[in-house]
């Protein structure tokens, strides 16, 4: 759901590998937008509502009628990473879960708006404060969450005479929020890493090892994330059963 313009139509897909940011209900957040067009405006920030279904593409239905943040030309910070940027601090919405905030910016020289989406995960509250009986720092403490679990998977998409092209998905199967994650394989013998995408790469004799970015590290429970990389050597062995943490 950006905007109706069909070219735009493959961002409306329900897919599980969007990066996803863990917030808490009724957390104060600040909102960052790149001004590289300074027109006036409205922003509109919405959220899903309970019970909507992440697997079907998302639509207005899916939204709250009405937006849990509302700003009218918000500070202009000139300080951002990336130049100028609107600031301004929101309530989060009390919710659980998986969810996506929605923002329309709406121009108000100019019938023109502007959408965006953020895919969210609700969690608890702050285990570690002081006192806490479910301090996770505390070892043995049972009201330590329960630990991350993953599994990865290389598979070989394209091969030629001297190299081939790979694929590694890692899917979070545990119960809780992964926050980033890892996979390591042994390469076929004589075969090098030689440029990847999507996360970083490195290889240490014969094992290789691909990192998470910092845009697709943090995995709900059950999503998946990908990368992808060239490798140079011959290509008649597949690579080695992957391993993920």
């Amino acid at each position: 759901m950006c905007g109706p313009t069909p070219k735009y139509d493959v961002y409306n897909m329900a897919r599980t590998d969007w990066p996803t940011t863990n917030v808490q209900a009724g957390a104060t957040v600040t909102f960052r937008y790149n001004a590289w067009a300074q027109h006036p405006g409205t922003w509109y920030q919405y959220i899903t509502r309970d019970g909507w279904n992440p697997n079907q593409p998302l639509a207005w239905s899916d939204l709250e009628p009405a937006p849990f943040d509302q700003v009218t030309n918000p500070p202009l910070n000139g300080s951002g990473p990336h130049g100028p940027e609107w600031t301004w601090t929101a309530q989060l919405p009390n919710k659980s879960g998986r969810h996506i905030i929605y923002s329309i910016w709406q121009r108000s020289d100019s019938p023109e708006a502007f959408y965006n989406c953020v895919d969210v995960n609700f969690g608890p509250g702050d285990p570690g404060d002081p006192g806490d009986p479910g301090d996770p720092g505390d070892p043995g403490d049972p009201g330590d969450p329960p630990a991350t679990e993953c599994a990865a998977a290389v598979a070989v998409n394209n091969a030629w005479d001297g190299g081939f092209q790979g694929t590694v998905t890692v899917r979070n199967t545990g119960e809780v929020t992964m926050n980033t994650w890892e996979a390591s394989w042994t390469m076929p013998a004589g075969t090098t890493v030689a440029q990847g995408w999507n996360g970083t790469f490195t290889q240490e004799g014969s094992t290789a090892t691909a990192r998470a970015a910092s845009w697709n590290g943090t995995l709900a429970p059950g999503d998946t994330a990908t990368a992808g990389f060239n490798a140079d050597g011959p290509s008649s062995s597949a690579p080695g059963e992957a391993t993920c943490s």
